[in-house]
């Protein structure tokens, strides 16, 4: 039987009658109080709800898989999104998307079902998403560690953001692999979801395996020209853009180096005495390919200082590279943009007559 308000013991919210817009809200608001009171609406229990936002940690229960599946700590599923930022050099297509991958706990994936979880002991704790991109494959896991103590030893291509600081408890009072844990947040950091941004330039290595090694397009220039103006530019016969290079397979430590044809053209000649100075200048490179060597065969500089310059091979080192168990690490990324060649010249004399 529905009962007053006054019978639920609140006191008697009087109505008011001035007109404004305050006493307006005011009689909203107790029509809506006494209402609650006194119709025969059972009303349930009002309870917080916890936000269940992306990479938090949370208690796994039992009855979350069945009771084949052991209770634990999780973490409430979220999203990595890999995205290059953008640059010129490289046309639309699959490199302008963003990637999105979803971690994994102990090999499982965060929204797999069943859930991942895993027995944490009682303490202060903290959650990790430890990531690495090789190419066009996208890893991602999450790590539980002891507050402040960090994600652990990271593979040298892999990076690692911290998630969330927390507590485990065990309010059964048996901290046991099985037991059904407390969770209490700390500090969330990340939620939902996390962007991880890589740079994109002319000429970049990236590794698209364990022992693989890509390098990016990227323009060499010089000015073509014998006299004013000099241009230097698309469409020039001085000036290249070099193609992606195919995939190197590494097996040892060593560089990336662009190589290339330099040919010399006459730039001007005089007269005087009786011999004529012919001046030459470096004025084409063309065949530009990648070629990978090892750090004990490195191209050497040549060492001709008696002869007129005529043409020639030209090296650039593009990155360095160690190896080790079988897979290879960019240590150096020694050229990031476009190349300028070097303005050089040369000079004969020769006797006029």
């Amino acid at each position: 039987m529905a009962g007053t308000s006054r019978d639920a013991g609140i006191p008697v919210i009087r109505s008011r009658i001035d007109a404004t817009e305050e006493a307006k809200e005011w009689n909203k608001m107790r029509e809506a109080v006494t209402s609650i009171y006194e119709s025969g609406t059972v009303v349930s229990d009002s309870r917080v709800a916890i936000p269940l936002v992306g990479f938090r940690p949370i208690a796994r229960v039992d009855v979350d898989a069945g009771a084949s599946v052991a209770a634990g700590v999780g973490v409430t599923a979220g999203t990595l999104r890999f995205l290059e930022s953008s640059a010129i050099t490289e046309a639309s297509g699959d490199r302008n998307e963003a990637v999105e991958v979803m971690p994994t706990l102990d090999g499982t994936a965060l929204d797999a079902d069943p859930t991942p979880r895993e027995y944490l002991a009682a303490g202060d704790r903290e959650a990790w998403v430890v990531f690495k991109e090789l190419g066009s494959t996208h890893e991602a896991r999450i790590v539980f560690a002891a507050e402040d103590a960090g994600p652990g030893t990271l593979d040298r291509d892999e990076k690692a953001e911290r998630l969330a600081t927390f507590e485990v408890t065990y309010p059964g009072g048996t901290d046991a692999s099985g037991q059904v844990p407390g969770i209490t947040i700390k500090e969330q950091f990340i939620r939902d979801e996390l962007a991880i941004w890589t740079e994109r330039h002319q000429f970049k290595a990236r590794k698209t395996a364990d022992n693989k090694i890509k390098i990016d397009s990227g323009w060499v220039l010089f000015p073509e020209g014998t006299w004013g103006p000099l241009v230097a530019g698309s469409g020039r016969s001085c000036t290249h853009e070099v193609a992606e290079s195919a995939e190197f397979t590494i097996a040892e430590a060593g560089s990336i180096w662009l190589k290339g044809t330099w040919t010399v053209g006459q730039l001007s000649t005089s007269d005087a005495d009786d011999h004529t100075l012919t001046m030459y200048r470096l004025y084409d490179v063309s065949s530009l390919s990648f070629e990978f060597r090892a750090v004990t065969n490195p191209p050497s500089p040549g060492d001709n200082d008696s002869d007129v310059w005529t043409t020639g091979d030209i090296y650039w080192e593009v990155c360095k590279l160690s190896f080790a168990a079988g897979e290879t690490f960019i240590t150096d990324q020694i050229i990031s943009g476009p190349i300028y060649l070097t303005e050089f010249t040369d000079g004969k004399l020769s006797n006029g007559s």
